[in-house]
């Protein structure tokens, strides 16, 4: 375990899904004591992406399994990383959000992304 990481706020994007890596790193960061930020898509993939997305429900349970297994704060948010508008429109709603964790007060920001 990194001890270091306790208490620090992680997103970690492409994490809507059990299926990939994005979720394997938010599973480990969250096991090292780290807050952690869900990020995706938050709506199931379209039929022409290869690689599935997490749709906001999906993204909301696997929020809520890691903060009851590894006793941390956990935050589901909407995102598309090739949108600059999403990005701040995240920003802007995670503002409201009580610490930890808050995008906006992020130490950590591993990404997963697919496309």
């Amino acid at each position: 375990m990194y001890n270091d990481l306790k208490g620090k706020t992680s997103l970690i994007t492409g994490s809507g899904k059990r299926t990939g890596i994005g979720y394997a790193i938010a599973e480990k960061l969250a096991s090292c004591g780290s807050n952690i930020v869900i990020a995706d898509l938050g709506r199931a993939a379209e039929k022409s992406q290869s690689v599935p997305t997490g749709t906001l429900e999906e993204m909301e349970e696997i929020a809520a399994s890691l903060k009851k297994q590894f006793e941390v704060e956990t935050l589901a948010v909407e995102v598309d990383v090739c949108d600059g508008d999403s990005i701040r429109r995240m920003m802007g709603s995670a503002a409201d959000q009580p610490p930890p964790p808050k995008p906006a007060s992020l130490d950590e920001l591993p990404t997963a992304r697919s496309r």
